[in-house]
């Protein structure tokens, strides 16, 4: 699949990856992923997922955040509110009718975002791991307030992130997820939501998906709780339980 891109003005443009197979986008939903942090559209469940979409004839679009994979921009001068633009720029430009949108970790929470903006284009919602309000509950307490006055200065501060490259916290991640926080109020999303949420998950823990379902209003939602998943939910019987979920919504 080739790689194109979405100038959004400003010099910045988003990389993307779209796909019809056989399907009409005016017939059919398509479906959105939605990456997690200093991941890429090229990661293995978007792949994976994308695989399954072309075998399955259904449209799909899979994108890099600026400051990700292949889209302008340097990841330290992006926020959450600019990445929860990009999905904006995406839906609105990119695809025609009904969406069902794919929010793994990251993405979780820009999907979230994104219902408040464009809820009538939401068939459905999977969240796998998600992690809303991550700067704020997992980030925030592990930094000193000698790291926090940095970053307050401009500069860029390291915190581990379970992955080989630690992440590169600077003001604008900070500053974009405190103005952009789901958690603190009611957040309506007035269509189907499934979460699936390892219980072997080392990042984000059960408790912040219990957290994200409670703030959640909807009148048909489920939390699974898997044993043994991890924070990549990318094993083969992860996958297929993603497989499974997509059919179900895509097939009403």
């Amino acid at each position: 699949m080739v790689t194109q891109f979405l100038e959004i003005g400003d010099n910045s443009r988003i990389a993307y990856m779209q796909s019809f197979a056989n399907a009409s986008p005016d017939s059919k939903p398509t479906i959105l992923y939605l990456g997690g942090l200093s991941s890429s559209m090229n990661g293995t469940k978007a792949s994976l997922i994308s695989a399954w979409a072309e075998e399955n004839d259904y449209p799909m679009v899979r994108f890099d955040y600026r400051g990700h994979g292949e889209s302008s921009g340097v990841f330290t001068d992006f926020g959450i509110d600019h990445w929860a633009q990009d999905a904006v720029h995406i839906v609105d430009k990119l695809i025609k009718g009904k969406i069902l949108i794919l929010g793994s970790s990251l993405g979780g929470w820009i999907g979230a975002l994104l219902a408040k903006k464009r809820a009538e284009r939401i068939l459905g919602f999977i969240g796998i791991a998600a992690a809303p309000d991550f700067t704020e509950i997992s980030f925030r307490p592990k930094l000193t307030q000698d790291q926090y006055d940095q970053i307050q200065a401009g500069e860029i501060v390291e915190l581990p992130s379970g992955y080989p490259e630690p992440y590169q916290i600077g003001r604008a991640l900070m500053e974009g997820g405190e103005n952009s926080q789901v958690l603190k109020s009611q957040l309506d999303m007035p269509f189907p939501v499934r979460l699936l949420h390892g219980m072997a998950d080392g990042s984000v823990p059960t408790s912040q998906a219990l957290q994200f379902a409670e703030a959640i209003t909807c009148d048909d939602l489920e939390l699974r709780l898997v044993k043994n998943a991890d924070h990549g939910f990318s094993r083969d019987e992860d996958m297929q339980t993603i497989y499974e979920l997509m059919m179900k919504f895509l097939e009403k």
